[in-house]
Parts: C-alpha cells; structure tokens; sequence
C-alpha cells in the first residue's frame, strides 16, 4: 500500500510506544485501527481464527513500515523505531525483529503485555510508555508508586494483544473483551485504567532508587555504580547479574524470609501477590521454578530486585558480597546451588565477573571500605604466580604426597587475583603467566571450596587484597616475570658462591637445582616456567628442588641472596629487594586450613636435621607439622652446616 500525508496529525510523546501512539492518533480521526492501518500503509495479519488482526507493532516495524509510517505523519522514520521495543535490542532484552518476538529466556524479556501507572495514564489521557512493556520496569518515578499490573475491571493484563481492526480505541481504558463476550466485534471491558489502585511509595524508597539504577544503566548502556564502579559492564550484563540474583532470592528463599529483607510495604504487597490463587486469564505468581521467567506482578519483581540491587550498589564487591551473604548461603532447590571458582551452577551461567567476586566476597566479613579500582594488570603486578610461601603454608590445606607444592601456590594466587580483580579462574592464570590452569589447579580449588575453612581463606585472601590496595608491593612481579633469566647464576658462579660459604658445589644436577631455586625466588614463577637451560624436565628435578631447603645454610643464603641483588642490578632492577611477602600479621585470628611455623621451635627442627639426619618428612612428623611447613622454615632460617663432634682422646 502507499500512505499518504495524513490530513490531522498527532505527535508521539516522548518516550512512547508505537501502539499507543497509533492508538491515541486513531481516537484523534475517529478510525478504526484497521482504517488507520490502511490509511497509513500498514498490512494486517491473519490470525488462526482467519480474522485478521494488527501487528505487535510496539515490538519491532518490519520491512517499509516505518518509513510509510513516517511519510503519512510527516516525522523521521528512525523516530518511529525509537517507538518500538527494537531500541532495548541487546540492551534490555533479546528480540527476533523478524517475528516480532521477544526471547523470554533472555535478561527476563516480557513476550507480550505492558504495566501502567493509573496517574500517567490521566495525565497524558491515556498515552503508554514504551518502557512500562520492559519485565525492569516495577515503578513511576515520577508518581512514586509500583506500576499497575491488571484491569482494576475485569483483572486482565493490559495490551497483550492489538486492538481490535474494527473498533475505535478508547485510550486510558481497557481494551480487552468483556467478561463472557465472544465474537469478532465483542464489547469491551472498557474499565477506566487511570483510577486503577497502586501502591504509593515514600521517597527515597529502595525499591524507587533500584528502579532509577535499573533505567539509569538502560538509558546510558553501561553499569558503571556501586560494585561495577572499578569494573563498568554493559547494561544487558547487569540485567543478567540482577536476573540471576533475583531468580536465586525467588526460588531459594522462603517468602517468609525473603520478606525480612524486604520494605515492610514491598512486603507485605509481594506477600498478598503470592497467596492469590493461580489464574491462566490473569498475571499470577508461578509454583514451578518461580524467578525462571519474568514475574508477571511488578511487587514480586520489586521484591526480587530491590534488595539484590541494593546491595550492588555498594561501594565495592566486598562490601556488597556481605550484604548478600542471606542469599547466596541459601540452598533451596538443587538448580539452585551455589557456584565456585572452578565451576558454573545454572542459576549463575553468564554471569559478569565483578557478580562473582561479589559472591567470593561473601564468604569472608571484611571491614567495609572503598578500595579504588583494581584492574588485573595492576593487581597481577602485585602478585607473584606462586603465593607467597609464607601464605601458602597457612591457607593451603596439608597435601597429598603426589601433589606437587607449586600447584598449591598457584591456585592461591589465581584465587587471589579472581576475588580482588573479578576474573574467571583461566583469565587470572594468564594475566600471572599461563595460559591455561593446569588441571591440578581446578582440582586443588575445588578441593580448598569444599574445605571446612574456606571462609576463612576468602577472609585471608580479602584482608591481602585490601592491604595490597593500602601498602602496594615493593617488587612489580610482572616485570620480574619477563626478566631474561637464561644466564642465572652460571656455573663458575655457583662454584664460587659454594667456595666462599664452605658448602660442596656437587655434580651439576645440585648447580641446575639451585637455579631453579634461585628463579622462583627471583620471578615468583615455578621452575617449569624457567629458560630451557634449567627447567623442570623430569619428576626427579622436582624432587631435587624441594629437598634443596635441606642443602642451605645461613652462609649459602646470604650468598645466594647477595647474588640475586647483582643479578636485578645487571637487569636494571635496582629499588627492588630479592624477596618479599605481606606480613603475616593479617591472618591473626583465622581458623586456617595450613599450620602455623612460627609455633614451632627452629632450633630443634635444625637439631633433627643437622644432629639426627632426619629427612624434611620424618622432621615434619616429629614436631607434629607438614612437610611443607618443615621446608619453608629451612628456607627462611636454614640450618647451620653439621660440625664434627670432637674426637676423645686416646
């Protein structure tokens, strides 16, 4: 069809929608809206019944028909898509324009209906907002009350279907059928929509500050509040964020609790909703996998939201981590359970990085404060790829015997960098030097998530992610990553150092060892990551670099340690020491997994390895520790050389 110029015009509001628009301009003309579908070029559909009905066309115009609807009301075709819920494509919904279908599956998208603010409607005399059609919407702003979700007539949700092609709207009242009315023309229930009862809210409500952070991030595109500040993320990802968190609150908590966090007017609103009995012609709250699809009442999304939001709006994760500790330490149903570093539970599958370190943060009860933003390259430069020894022994819980020390030492790191920088487990390997974690690591993670201390090395891992905020480190473990290490301590070196601390050199598998060891000390990297020269080739290498403790001495030490100062000098390190940890001091008063060497006496663990020969493990098992423990107190304080007892004299 062609349209031509109309001969009275009406011009959208802003901000609304296409079918309210058409609608008010039909009543404007006295039209049918099948008349005013002809009129403007516009073809209709035909429906199962073989009528012919109007097209969704809030949803998306296809083809030419915004362009004849532009041409017939004199205004620019792109202000005709701006109408439509296309605008929210990929931002606050997920639609197939080709069908004129919203994925209901997707950031919580409504397929059909609109809510209304009764008090909107009376002052525009019956214009629609486009975004009281988004499943987000559960509030006016303006008028400071929830969105009416039904006819206060006949109990039905508004504008699910278009208006019938032979009928004249009527804006502002409701245009389903009347009760028990059938066929092609039915009366119209008709009931006056503006004087519909809401629920007024005070302000500075929750729920109305949620509803402005929730058409704030809409309107801009970008998260970039509370706990996204450090980390800003596209608006579809905090909708799948808030979907998430909503859902679980939902489907986990019991409405008696979840309540407690709610209003008291929110409250006791969503508790009236719920004990409605279920209806097929009105909106009701679903019994099977409720939070799943969107709520059809707009107090049972403000009920959802408003306290997951609110707590998102915190200053940092760890501050919003703890406001949601009620939630994410519910376990309700089996679908529901919670997600770890090494593994996605359903409810929280696509889920953006900064939500999962606001879940870590759950774990532990850090003292609120507002960090500044940590990226990962900056908090990667703070962190060696092996956690600090001294850190390791006490978040680590005891080993198997297969398992090698390292592993244990990267899995902390990465678990580190993913709570303080919001990444997943395989983008914190690489940022620390790996492309992938080995499987070790997963393994070991999901190990230290099932253990009864967990929460206590989240504490631990939060109080260091906050001191290195506070206290930066004084080495850049990136930059000592990407030293070149091939020419570490040479064997003349070696020979020389050993010479000077009257230690026997040994065969030129004891010189390899000692570089390994001197390049983890240095780098903060395992030795399998050392230059060909000297890596880890063989299980036996290994084993050589964690007996090695039992090779030092203090003289040793002090010379290796003299050593690795010229060797960052030759490589234009020069303000750095050789080795560094946090202090300890912060892991004061946590029940953790891993001993505690400073309980242990060193001069008797020197006694047992210098006096009775002990090997690190029967050392460990007689003062009661780990081996672990045992080899990383001969590497802060080794054991002076074993001196000949005096011979008696004859």
């Amino acid at each position: 069809m062609t349209a031509r110029a109309l001969p009275i015009r009406l011009p959208p509001r802003p901000g609304e929608a296409l079918d309210s628009w058409l609608d008010a301009l039909a009543h404007r003309l006295q039209a049918t809206t099948g008349d005013l579908a002809a009129a403007l070029g516009l073809a209709t559909e035909r429906a199962p019944s073989r009528r012919r009905t109007a097209p969704d066309w809030a949803i998306a115009t296809l083809g030419s028909e915004a362009r004849s609807i532009a041409a017939a009301c004199q205004i620019h075709p792109d202000a005709v898509r701006e109408l439509t819920l296309a605008r929210y494509d990929g931002i606050a919904l997920r639609l197939n324009p080709a069908s004129r279908k919203v994925d209901r599956n997707a950031l919580w998208g409504r397929a059909s209906g609109s809510r209304f603010c009764p008090a909107c409607l009376r002052e525009s005399s019956g214009r629609w907002q486009l975004s009281w059609r988004l499943s987000w919407s559960f509030a006016c702003l303006r008028h400071q009350c929830l969105l009416a979700d039904h006819c206060p007539g006949c109990g039905r949700a508004q504008r699910v279907s278009a208006h019938p092609l032979t009928a004249v709207p009527q804006p502002g009242a409701c245009a389903r059928a009347g009760q028990h009315a059938t066929g092609q023309a039915a009366p119209r229930c008709g009931a006056d929509l503006t004087h519909t009862p809401v629920l007024k809210l005070n302000p500075g409500h929750p729920s109305l500050t949620a509803q402005r952070l929730i058409l704030q991030t809409i309107a801009t595109g970008t998260a970039s509040f509370g706990a996204y500040a450090g980390q800003p993320q596209p608006a579809a990802v905090l909708l799948t964020d808030l979907r998430a968190l909503a859902g679980r609150a939902l489907a986990s908590i019991p409405p008696g609790d979840l309540a407690k966090a709610l209003p008291e007017d929110i409250a006791a609103e969503y508790h009236q909703i719920r004990s409605r009995p279920h209806s097929r012609a009105s909106p009701s709250t679903s019994a099977v996998r409720p939070g799943l699809l969107a709520p059809a009442h707009a107090a049972i999304t403000a009920a959802a939201v408003t306290p997951t939001l609110q707590a998102l709006a915190l200053p940092s994760p760890r501050q919003a981590g703890t406001a949601l500790r009620w939630l994410f330490r519910a376990t309700g149903q089996p679908q529901w359970r919670s997600a770890t570093l090494t593994s996605t539970s359903p409810w929280s599958r696509g889920t953006s990085p900064v939500l999962q370190t606001v879940q870590l943060a759950s774990f532990s009860n850090p003292a609120p404060r507002r960090p500044g933003p940590v990226t990962a390259a900056s908090r990667a430069s703070q962190i060696p790829a092996l956690l600090w020894p001294a850190w390791t022994i006490r978040l680590a819980p005891p080993r198997h015997s297969h398992q090698a020390p390292q592993i244990l030492a990267s899995a902390l790191s990465q678990a580190l960098i993913t709570l303080s920088a919001g990444l997943d487990i395989s983008q914190a390997a690489a940022h620390l030097g790996s492309m992938t974690p080995p499987p070790e690591t997963a393994l070991l993670l999901h190990r230290l998530e099932h253990h009864l201390r967990w929460p206590a090395v989240i504490t631990a891992l939060t109080r260091l992610s906050e001191h290195l905020d506070a206290h930066p480190p004084p080495i850049n473990y990136t930059r000592r990553r990407h030293v070149d290490y091939r020419r570490l301590l040479p064997g003349q070196q070696w020979t020389a150092i050993c010479h000077a601390a009257h230690v026997p050199s040994g065969e030129l598998s004891r010189a390899a060892t000692a570089r390994r060891w001197l390049f983890e000390r240095l780098s903060g990297s395992p030795a399998d990551h050392a230059p060909a020269p000297f890596t880890i080739d063989t299980p036996k290498d290994r084993d050589h670099l964690a007996a090695f403790a039992t090779v030092l001495t203090p003289a040793l030490l002090a010379a290796m340690h003299d050593y690795g100062h010229a060797f960052l000098r030759q490589n234009h390190i020069t303000s750095e020491p050789v080795t560094w940890h946090p202090p300890t001091t912060l892991l004061t008063g946590l029940d953790l997994p891993g001993p505690d060497p400073s309980q242990h006496d060193i001069n008797q663990l020197h006694h047992l390895i210098r006096r009775e020969r002990l090997r690190p493990r029967a050392a460990a098992a007689r003062l009661g520790t780990t081996i672990d423990a045992v080899r990383y107190l001969l590497q802060d304080s080794p054991a002076p050389p074993r001196t000949q007892a005096p011979q008696p004299r004859t």
